[in-house]
C-alpha cells in the first residue's frame, strides 16, 4: 500500500467523525460529502417551519400568542428570583 493508498483509507475511516476531516479531498469520496452536508437538512426544515408558525400564530391568534410570551417571561421570572434567593441564602 502506497501512501495515497493509505491516506485514503484513513480518510474513509475518518468520514464519520465530525470536526475532525478538514480535507478538501472529499471529491474522492462523495459519501463523505452527503453526510455532513444532509445533516443539516433537518434543521433547516425545522426552523423555517417554526418561523413559520410563529408568523402564522402572531398574525392570527395575536391575543394568544401575547398570553403565551407573558407566561413564558413570568416563568422565567419566577426561576431567576428562585435561584436568586437561593444563591443570596447560601452565601449569606
Amino acid at each position: 500500500m502506497n501512501r495515497r493508498e493509505s491516506a485514503l483509507t484513513v480518510l474513509r475511516s475518518s468520514c464519520n467523525m465530525r470536526g475532525h476531516l478538514h480535507d478538501t479531498s472529499l471529491i474522492d469520496y462523495p459519501e463523505c460529502a452527503d453526510d455532513q452536508e444532509g445533516a443539516t437538512m433537518p434543521k433547516k426544515i425545522l426552523r423555517w417551519g417554526g418561523l413559520a408558525f410563529l408568523v402564522f400564530f402572531v398574525a392570527y391568534r395575536p391575543q394568544s400568542a401575547a398570553n403565551i410570551v407573558s407566561t413564558v417571561g413570568g416563568g422565567l421570572l419566577d426561576l431567576a428570583n428562585g435561584f436568586g434567593e437561593f444563591f443570596s441564602t447560601v452565601f449569606s
